[in-house]
């Protein structure tokens, strides 16, 4: 009776870190398109400015990349392919850490050079939900 419960409780546990995972991973998606939307914004804009449009570019395929990544990660992870999940929101949040540390570090657009090394706390719902989406694997 006692392996029952505990099957029960571990069964519990495991569908609320499914739940986390995608939640995690839907957050990341927002930020992405988020952090995406604001670089496009700063390289794509109709008044003269020091930015080339070639970074805006850059940042629109990477900020869709990763977005399109991290949901059907979600939904992976959501449907019971954890592990795969997993690791598309790992490596979707790596994706946008390279795309924080060139924008905020490399080419410094105003909000981002502000941020610094705090704008990488906005990249942690990814890694999270990528690390939680591989630790289900069964």
């Amino acid at each position: 009776m006692l392996k029952q419960s505990q099957r029960q409780t571990q069964l519990g546990s495991s569908k609320r870190a499914i739940t986390v995972a995608s939640f995690l991973g839907v957050l990341s998606a927002t930020n992405s398109i988020a952090l995406g939307f604001y670089l496009s914004s700063i390289y794509f804009s109709p008044f003269p400015t020091l930015y080339s449009p070639i970074g805006g570019y850059f940042a629109g395929g990477l900020t869709l990349l990763s977005a399109v990544m991290l949901v059907l990660g979600s939904f992976l992870v959501w449907k019971g392919s954890a592990y795969k999940g997993g690791i598309m929101n790992l490596v979707a949040g790596a994706i946008l850490a390279v795309m924080y540390f060139y924008f905020a570090f490399l080419s410094q657009p105003p909000l981002l050079s502000w941020l610094g090394f705090v704008g990488i706390f906005s990249l942690a719902p990814a890694v999270i939900s990528g690390v939680t989406g591989i630790a289900l694997k069964r």
